[in-house]
């Protein structure tokens, strides 16, 4: 017979006689069927059962005396865990009585449904905390040891290893179990002991070479992974000084280039021409690359041979949202090419009025000339663009 739980479960008496209702089940609880003293009467309107219809209420002694109860521990585990678990405040009761709210007629089944309705989370990250991972290198030095609750997977394991104990990117470890590689998939809900391993880049074939481009290029994912974990190495340029990082963020793979960043390609190597992945991203309007790169830290006014940078690239090929990132980035809008054009310039060649109004209001100097003597306004052939910049001069 089931039986509902009511709002408020357990009632507690102090060691000074004062009576306490806690709404949740205390979990380092036993219960037994010592006798206790009769608890309060309850309101009038809130009839208490009589002997004869209901059990007597049956104690439940705490386990050992300690100011908090974790939740979801088992009857002996009431031990300090770390503050961030939620508790549940208990001072020092003297008993917990179960008060006969069930309408359980026979005494027998008094501990039956109170154990049912007292629910024991298992799950509860407070075991988690007690069962550690121990990871060692292969000189059995030990590196660290971290809780299984931070913990989800050899993939976040590997990763935390790289940001914090100053191991090389996940795609060079390897963590063994019993001397077995474990699988970046592999959950981690099991104490053990681990050992990391860096193995080297792998020497690549010159046939070998053009998988990753391809695969950066059209963003296949999957292949990407595949390779980086043989490990190839990232940055491995083709004959034009292009690395996987520069095609990615030309093509607008902002998937591949975010993997390619965890391997530790570098964001502001440049091919023959001077440009950088960065360059390429703002050249081709990849507005989720440009800003992956800018928070990667990539340098925002680095310029090719010719002397342009991303935010001129951006500018004159009308690409707007990248110009935004960029000036938010901080860029320099003032800064000039070899033939001293600047991205104001740039944007009124192009015909872009939106991207001139966001230079101007960016603070973009409307009357610097260039090398040759012209100004942006002299360049300016549409009327839109001559009107924004004639009364940005009557301003």
């Amino acid at each position: 017979m089931s039986c509902p739980v009511p709002e408020q479960v357990l009632l507690g008496t102090r060691s000074s006689g004062e009576v306490v209702v806690s709404q949740n089940p205390v979990a380092a609880t036993v219960l037994t069927n010592e006798p206790v003293a009769a608890a309060p009467a309850a309101p009038a309107a809130a009839a208490s059962p009589s002997p004869t219809e209901a059990p007597q209420p049956a104690a439940i002694s705490i386990i050992e005396e300690r100011e908090d109860v974790e939740v979801g521990a088992q009857p002996g585990e009431g031990k300090a865990s770390p503050p961030v678990l939620e508790r549940f405040p208990c001072q020092r009761f003297t008993s917990l009585l179960l008060l006969p709210f069930f309408s359980c007629p026979p005494l027998e089944n008094t501990f039956r449904t109170a154990a049912s309705c007292l629910k024991f989370n298992s799950h509860h990250p407070v075991r988690a905390w007690r069962l550690m991972l121990r990871i060692t290198l292969l000189s059995g030095e030990e590196l660290t040891r971290l809780p299984l609750a931070q913990l989800s997977d050899v993939k976040a394991l590997k990763r935390r290893l790289h940001q914090q104990h100053g191991l090389p990117p996940r795609f060079r470890q390897r963590l063994l179990h019993d001397g077995n590689p474990l699988d970046d998939a592999v959950q981690l809900d099991t104490a053990m002991d681990l050992q990391a391993v860096i193995v080297p880049f792998i020497e690549t074939r010159a046939e070998e070479g053009p998988k990753l481009f391809e695969a950066a290029a059209s963003g296949r994912v999957d292949q990407v992974e595949a390779l980086l974990q043989l490990p190839q190495y990232p940055d491995r340029p083709d004959e034009e000084g292009t690395t996987p990082l520069m095609r990615a963020s030309k093509s607008g793979q902002v998937d591949v280039a975010q993997l390619l960043l965890e391997a530790g390609a570098e964001k502001d190597l440049s091919d023959l021409g001077g440009r950088t992945a960065l360059i390429y991203a703002a050249l081709r309007g990849r507005a989720p690359v440009v800003q992956l790169l800018l928070l990667s830290g990539a340098q925002v006014d680095v310029c090719d041979e010719q002397g342009t940078t991303a935010l001129m690239q951006a500018a004159y090929n009308g690409h707007f949202s990248a110009v935004m990132l960029l000036i938010r980035a901080r860029a320099q809008v003032e800064e000039r090419d070899n033939s001293g054009d600047t991205a104001l310039m740039d944007a009124v060649r192009g015909g872009h009025a939106a991207i001139v109004r966001l230079l101007l209001d960016a603070g973009a100097e409307k009357d610097s000339c260039n090398f040759e003597g012209f100004t942006a306004l002299m360049m300016a052939s549409d009327s839109e663009i001559k009107s924004l910049l004639e009364a940005k001069a009557t301003t």
